[in-house]
């Protein structure tokens, strides 16, 4: 059986600055999906980006870009 690779998601400065990056994700046809932000990781926060591990670098280029950088990232459980 093949192992799954691993997920990162990617936390934002907020809500809007996490669907802006999913626009820079859609544009360049990368696999991602909006997730709820980990309770883990902030109590009050909402949504978030996970993200393949092995796109991670490809992600952060783009986003840096667009000065979207995330504010944390963690593993997906």
């Amino acid at each position: 059986m093949q192992e799954e690779e691993k997920r990162l998601i990617l936390v934002f400065e907020s809500a809007s600055a996490a669907f802006m990056a999913e626009e820079v994700l859609e544009a360049w046809n990368l696999d991602y999906k909006v997730v709820p932000v980990p309770k883990q990781v902030c109590l009050d926060c909402g949504f978030a980006i996970e993200i393949e591990a092995g796109i991670r670098d490809r992600v952060f280029d783009l986003l840096k870009n667009e000065k979207l950088l995330p504010k944390g990232e963690t593993v997906a459980n």
